[in-house]
């Protein structure tokens, strides 16, 4: 009789999920777009310049800028208004860079085009979603619950409830279907949580 009560027990907490309540840990806040890594900064040789590079080169493009006017043929010429005097050539730093300066600055800001990717601050992953589960209630008082994969990684999973523990293999995007029988209404709050060992988790409560 008390080997039954137990049993009873273990089975009706197991239950206890019909509707989610998903809680989810708060992530960090992520870095600006474009920002620089630690000693470097935009070029700003245009205003939606992000290239990142070291402060004596954004000065550099500065003084570039400020040249800009002195280092156009004043009649124009083959390019227009744009052409550049003998010496100096288009610094074309990003699309439309008609600023003139001498071949070895439009190298370097070749070079610079070339490295600010790798001069950024690398976003954090975003973290890993919990499992998603939903509920179907069987004719003959069982309860099957379907735990899917929201994370793409496999893992080795523990669905824990009041008085109930149970582990399982959840396939990478794949569902589990876990069964509960008998599953006997308590009209109660349960807590329940899965957890996976890919680091994802979700807990839930409901009435049941």
């Amino acid at each position: 009789m008390a080997h039954r009560l137990a049993s009873r027990r273990l089975c009706t907490a197991g239950a206890a999920v019909l509707s989610l309540a998903v809680v989810g840990a708060p992530g960090t806040a992520a870095a600006a777009p474009d920002t620089c890594v630690q000693g470097y900064v935009w070029r700003e040789a245009s205003p939606s310049d992000h290239v990142c590079v070291t402060p004596g080169e954004r000065s550099a493009a500065a003084q570039q800028n400020s040249q800009a006017a002195a280092r156009k043929e004043p009649a124009g010429g083959a390019y227009g208004p744009d052409t550049c005097k003998q010496g100096f050539v288009w610094r074309e730093a990003f699309p439309g860079d008609h600023v003139c300066v001498p071949p070895a600055e439009r190298d370097q800001a070749a070079a610079q085009n070339a490295a600010g990717p790798q001069r950024v601050v690398k976003a954090d992953p975003a973290p890993l979603q919990g499992p998603g589960v939903s509920w179907d209630q069987t004719p003959v008082g069982g309860l099957t619950a379907h735990i899917q994969d929201r994370s793409g990684k496999a893992a080795q999973c523990t669905y824990t409830s009041d008085w109930y523990t149970r582990s399982f293999f959840l396939p990478a995007n794949g569902t589990y279907d876990l069964v509960i029988f008998p599953a006997v209404p308590k009209f109660q709050n349960w807590n329940v949580t899965v957890s996976c060992d890919n680091g994802t988790k979700t807990q839930t409560t409901t009435f049941f």
